[in-house]
């Protein structure tokens, strides 16, 4: 209480000062000076403003001769020409009579935005510059104009990519077909393969962070973005008694001709079978950026960076049978479990240049991007297979090879090869506040020059392979290529800070 008793004591000590400083008459007529501008602006308040603040503020005093930022000397309160006789004018900012200012069509825009209205993007917002912009001009304080500090965003992405695509893998035939018939194609129908897999929508996610050195006249910047895809998996199964009947087809390259491996068929053998592919992609980028053009309204940057991307897929092919045949050499109730796995990594590295388009209309800004990337791809492709047989009464035994990943092509196999990885993206941006906007946008993204499981199966197989194996040529391993394309929708927020 003894405080605030003591603050309004000095309080009222300044202002019986000042009002001492300056005779009554004085007082009045610096207040008069005021009555009507007070006045016009209460007889034109609530209409649209069209005049800025700081146009308004530039245009009437410079026609008076007023500098708004220079004042007299004080001498004990008082102006220094106030000693200095009546006929010398004081220069005070309080004592300087400024020329009314008329607005025909409204109030003024204060600092923040017109007197009667809600912040609305644009010219002269305090938040993007606001005051003088030099020898850039007013646009330079427009929203669509970067200003020097960090900004960031994070979006949600759901996309689709091509998917992998894979041969025959499962057959059947009518009821009653041959041994020797059953599963082979042309003749059989394909129950699973012959098709693309993993083509499903996925979500995923990007990140940027980006810093401007300098706004204005000749912004530069860098920035970094990541963004993910969750892993999708497909899968199949499907097991039979023996009816209906199940194969997994190939091309024999010992007789030759088209063959199959049962899986199930009457009294001879039942079992199932389970597919699984996966697939998972990652990637990013770190670059320089700077502003080649502006206007009021639009904006061209220049990009030059570095890109990175990955793309993992897997293809797992079991099989699980149990013998049936009486006739068979193989005890029956003896169980094979056949597995053949196949995996690719492609992980790419290069250098990229793009440019990224600005339209500003109001509160949103029409956002247009091309990047090209040109780089190294780094292809893996790791085969493998094994078969677990297990007699009854007897221990298990694990055989190297499967039925598609034998001896002649199981392994891990590495090369280089040029890519080039272009990107196109759409977005329109709306304008929260002066700091945040919300972005909605398409990408649409191409990968040339990938490895992917499906194309590195070789159907033609030598069934004295299959275990216990005899020596054999097929199937062989060669690097297949394909082309990938990944495009989808993103939204997200973005945020100036």
């Amino acid at each position: 209480m003894r405080r605030i008793v003591i603050m309004i004591a000095i309080y009222t000590a300044c202002c019986s000062a000042w009002v001492a400083a300056a005779p009554p008459e004085r007082m009045s007529g610096r207040l008069q000076q005021y009555d009507e501008p007070i006045e016009q602006l209460r007889a034109n308040r609530g209409r649209p403003a069209q005049a800025s603040y700081q146009d308004a503020r530039r245009g009437g005093y410079q026609q008076a001769g007023y500098q708004q930022n220079r004042r007299a000397p004080y001498n004990g309160g008082r102006p220094a020409a106030y000693y200095e006789g009546p006929q010398q004018q004081p220069t005070s900012r309080l004592t300087q009579q400024a020329p009314p200012m008329d607005y025909q069509d409204g109030p003024p825009a204060g600092p923040q935005g017109p007197i009667t209205e809600e912040w609305q993007p644009g010219y002269d917002d305090g938040n993007y510059g606001g005051g003088d912009c030099g020898d850039c001009g007013d646009c330079c304080c427009n929203t669509l104009f970067p200003q020097p500090g960090f900004w960031g965003r994070a979006e949600y992405l759901y996309w689709w990519v091509r998917g992998m695509h894979v041969p025959p893998l499962v057959t059947t035939s009518p009821q009653g077909t041959d041994q020797i018939d059953a599963g082979v194609l042309p003749g059989a129908s394909i129950l699973f393969g012959d098709q693309r897999l993993n083509q499903s929508g996925r979500s995923g996610g990007r990140f940027t962070l980006g810093y401007w050195f300098n706004g204005c006249c000749q912004p530069t910047g860098i920035e970094s973005s990541f963004f993910f895809l969750g892993q999708v998996e497909e899968q199949y199964y499907n097991s039979s008694q023996g009816n209906p009947i199940l194969a997994r087809p190939f091309f024999n390259a010992q007789t030759p001709g088209q063959d199959s491996n049962l899986i199930a068929y009457p009294d001879i053998v039942r079992g199932e079978i389970g597919i699984q592919a996966t697939s998972r992609v990652y990637g990013g980028d770190v670059n320089f950026r700077r502003v080649l053009f502006m206007e009021c309204n639009r904006r061209y940057d220049l990009i030059v960076g570095y890109r990175y991307f990955q793309m993992l897929e897997g293809l797992n092919i079991n099989t699980n049978t149990v013998s049936e045949d009486v006739q068979s050499p193989v005890t029956v109730g003896t169980t094979f479990d056949i597995t053949d796995t196949f995996k690719t990594r492609n992980n790419f590295n290069g250098g990229q240049i793009g440019i990224n388009a600005k339209y500003n209309y109001g509160y949103w800004t029409l956002d247009l991007l091309a990047k090209l990337a040109i780089g190294n791809m780094s292809q893996q492709v790791d085969i493998n297979g094994t078969t677990i047989k297990t007699s009854p009464g007897a221990a298990s035994t694990i055989e190297k090879g499967g039925i598609l990943a034998l001896d002649t092509n199981i392994g891990t196999y590495n090369r280089n090869d040029f890519s080039v990885l272009p990107e196109i993206g759409v977005g329109l941006d709306y304008q929260l506040t002066p700091l945040w906007k919300l972005n909605f946008g398409y990408t649409l993204l191409l990968v040339s020059n990938i490895v992917r499981p499906g194309d590195q199966i070789d159907m033609n197989v030598s069934p004295n392979q299959f275990p216990p194996r005899i020596n054999g040529a097929y199937p062989q391993f060669a690097f297949n290529i394909s082309e990938l394309w990944l495009q989808g929708i993103n939204f997200g927020i973005e945020c100036n800070f």
